[in-house]
């Protein structure tokens, strides 16, 4: 379990720069005008994934964390 949570601990890791990333680009007025339209829409479906791949891997993060949690305190009783 304790693998498990550092792998999804590294994973909400790299998934936080890539929305990091992805949300400093779109800060950019240029990637805005007209002849930017291609990268404006590959950056925000980069956000949208990235958000929605977070949200799932803290889901799975927690839920690891909790039946770890329960595992220590069924070994402690």
């Amino acid at each position: 379990i304790r693998k498990t949570l550092t792998q999804l601990e590294n994973k909400m890791d790299k998934l936080g720069v890539a929305l990091a990333e992805a949300e400093e680009q779109l800060a950019d007025n240029s990637l805005y005008e007209a002849e930017n339209k291609a990268k404006l829409n590959e950056v925000l479906a980069l956000q949208a994934s990235s958000k929605s791949e977070l949200e799932e891997v803290e889901m799975e993060w927690m839920s690891a964390q909790e039946e770890l949690e329960q595992m220590e305190l069924e070994f402690n009783q």
